[in-house]
């Protein structure tokens, strides 16, 4: 039985420059796998659960999670997958 699935990450960025130019503000927060979306206008909070959830918008915040955060999650994942994949078709 093969242990295959699809996981899910999502990522907020920090703003380029033209958002800061129009003063853009941010609507989505990150906490564990929970990723919530704020409407500004009226408050209503939308709420999703993915596998991974990575805050990159802020260095300062708690959350905050770099490039060797998302990597020693996915990327390693992903080479390993690799490896195996190349093992089981030289087999």
């Amino acid at each position: 039985m093969s242990d295959d699935s699809i996981k899910v990450a999502v990522r907020v960025r920090p703003f380029n420059d033209r958002e800061i130019k129009l003063n853009a503000h941010l609507v989505i927060n990150m906490n564990g796998s929970e990723t919530t979306i704020t409407n500004p206008e009226n408050k209503e909070v939308k709420r999703f659960t993915f596998d991974y959830s990575y805050f990159s918008h802020d260095p300062q915040a708690p959350n905050f999670a770099n490039q060797t955060t998302v990597y020693n999650d996915l990327g390693y994942l992903h080479d390993m997958t690799d490896v195996t994949v190349t093992q089981k078709k030289g087999s």
